[in-house]
């Protein structure tokens, strides 16, 4: 296992990272060595982050410090659904602990 940080532009609208094969998703793949099914992707953004991870397989999560709220994610269709939402990165240790998911 291992982490990945892909910086992107706000409001970048994802381009070529937000689809399975795109520039963004491609590097995670390559560097993580991981199927899409192993990958968690976290981000503010439902139509970035959150579409990326659902559109290629991965776990998708809505962290709510930035663009979207839970409002916004629980109002989404299903293309920019995420499967968990939380409210900040500690937050989001805190459930993957309570997981075995990280130390």
């Amino acid at each position: 296992g291992g982490f990945l940080f892909i910086p992107h532009r706000a409001g970048g609208g994802g381009g070529g990272g937000a689809t399975r094969g795109g520039g963004a998703w491609a590097a995670a793949e390559r560097r993580l060595g991981a199927p899409a099914e192993r990958i968690m992707v976290a981000g503010d953004d439902l139509t970035l982050e959150v579409r990326m991870a659902r559109a290629s397989g991965a776990l998708a999560v809505l962290v709510t410090t930035g663009l979207h709220d839970r409002r916004a994610a629980a109002a989404a269709p299903p293309a920019d659904h995420p499967d968990l939402v939380v409210d900040d990165l500690p937050e989001l240790r805190r459930v993957l602990r309570a997981a075995g998911l990280v130390a």
